[in-house]
This record gives structure tokens, sequence and C-alpha cells, in this order.
């Protein structure tokens, strides 16, 4: 039978009460960051405080070693605001193609830019579409964003964009989403990757319409 003193049950609570706060303070910390343009904070998910919603500054002060801990772990930098100093991909007038598509990938001082198809072109398929909607069009309809989030610090790292509030040719009522820029940078190999391609599949999987989506925004906010 193993035995606990009562320090190490009074350690295990105080563990126990800052992996709360940090985990709470994940989805609320990107505003704190110092120094964000304007334009990157309104871009970034909205901030909420109160309902026991905190941030890791309150787990500080009285979990400082839980906190110093915490700090220097991938954790911390799991979502970040995408600042030259969070940025780990490559961005400097890069092309990607993939499945007949392309993105255009640039930096632009400290801001990080994609130009790319509109990812609700990808959401339907396009035959059905067409007998749907006469308007319809034939390619995705294209536009510039630019990259206000990041997911991911350790193996790989995933960017997310606001999609445009008037984009040319708009396909439905998303405009001003929250969406992920469908490729991967892998930090230690220092290549881009298509996102569907970041995941094992079993050989006999039957992947119907294989096309460069998104994932929804919800996956990095909460």
């Amino acid at each position: 039978m193993r035995h606990f003193s009562s320090s190490n049950s009074v350690k295990s609570s105080y563990s126990i009460v800052f992996v709360v706060c940090a985990v709470l303070s994940i989805g609320v910390g990107l505003l704190w960051i110092p120094n964000l343009d304007e334009d990157l904070s309104e871009a970034l998910p909205g901030q909420t405080m109160g309902q026991g919603f905190t941030t890791s500054a309150t787990c500080q002060s009285c979990h400082p070693d839980q906190y110093d801990s915490w700090h220097r772990s991938y954790h911390r930098t799991m979502t970040q605001a995408a600042t030259p100093s969070t940025v780990l991909g490559r961005f400097n007038d890069v092309v990607l193609e993939d499945r007949g598509y392309t993105w255009r990938l640039e930096r632009r001082g400290d801001e990080f830019w994609v130009e790319m198809p509109d990812p609700l072109w990808f959401n339907e398929p396009a035959e059905v579409m067409r007998r749907l909607r006469e308007d319809w069009p034939e390619s995705p309809p294209r536009f510039q964003a630019r990259v206000v989030m990041t997911t991911g610090s350790h193996h790989l790292q995933n960017y997310w964009i606001r999609r445009p509030d008037a984009v040319q040719g708009a396909l439905g009522p998303d405009s001003g989403a929250l969406v992920q820029v469908p490729w991967v940078w892998l930090i230690h190999e220092g290549k881009w990757i298509p996102n569907q391609d970041s995941f094992l599949r079993p050989p006999s999987s039957n992947v119907q319409g294989a096309t460069p989506g998104t994932r929804p925004a919800r996956s990095a906010t909460q």
C-alpha cells in the first residue's frame, strides 16, 4: 500500500489548482501579450474573464514553483498571437502547391500574410453545389489574409487567419470566421506539409473528396 504524507497531499493539491489555472489561462492569455498592434489584437479570439476563467499571472503569486515549471513547458506556448517571436514557419515569399491549388506566404515587416483559396469553397462537393446554385464558381475565389494566431511550438505549428469580411465571390455567411491555414510547419524537419497529410490513416481508409480543408476555430479556443 502506498502512503502519502500530509505535505505530499498539500503539494498535490497545489499542483492540481495550478494546472486548472494554467489550462483556463490558455483560452484567455492571448490578449495579455504586451505590444500587440491594434489590428492583431482585434483579430484574436475575445478574452473571457469571470465565470472561473483567469490568467496565468493569477496563479503565479500563490504557486510560484508550479508557475515556473509550467512557464518552461510547451503548454505555455501552445496557442500564441502570431508575431516574429512566435511564428516558426518560413514565410519569406514561399509558394506552396498541393492537389492543384496554390498558397503564397509572405512576410510584411512584423506581419505574416497568406494569399489563398477561399476555404468555404471546399466545404461542399462542387458537383452538388453547381446543381443547387447556378452562380457557384468553377474554382475557389482567392483572398489575402493576415496570420493572427499560432497553435503548437514543439513538433509542428499551425496557423490561423480571419476570413476577410468581404471576399470577392463570397460563398457563405462565414465572413470573418477564424480558420486554419491548411498547411503545417514541421519544426524539426524545417518544411511545410499539407495539414491533411499530417494525420496517420489506415492504408484501407477511403477519404472521399480529399481537399485542402480547414479546421474549425473552436479547436484552438476551447
